[in-house]
């Protein structure tokens, strides 16, 4: 792993689950929170290897871009892009994987 995405606000940073939203990514989020349990999109507590809740300073992404696919499907970026959410990607010199889940992983950015 040379690098991290995450799925974020362009402007604010939030992602997509703690922002506020419209209508469109309050549907899509809802889906994946309520849809099938929090099977295919648990939270990072229930997250195999992550289990427990982020501290204030981390961050949830993905480690390559087939863990990204996995959890956000091309039709559900394209509403996120709409909303002017992005795909950032961050090298590991600018960020500390913190935890690895099944799903997911949390990061920090590392400090200056």
């Amino acid at each position: 792993m040379h690098s991290i995405l995450r799925v974020e606000h362009k402007d604010t940073k939030q992602g997509p689950y703690s922002y506020y939203k419209s209508d469109l990514v309050n549907i899509l989020t809802d889906n994946h929170c309520y849809g099938d349990n929090g099977y295919n999109y648990p939270t990072p507590e229930k997250d195999i290897g992550i289990e427990r809740d982020p501290h204030s300073y981390e961050f949830c992404g993905f480690k390559n871009i087939s863990q990204l696919r996995a959890w956000f499907t091309e039709e559900e970026i394209d509403i996120l892009k709409q909303e002017n959410f992005i795909v950032k990607r961050s090298s590991l010199k600018d960020v500390e994987v913190t935890e690895v889940g099944e799903r997911q992983i949390l990061f920090c950015h590392k400090e200056s």
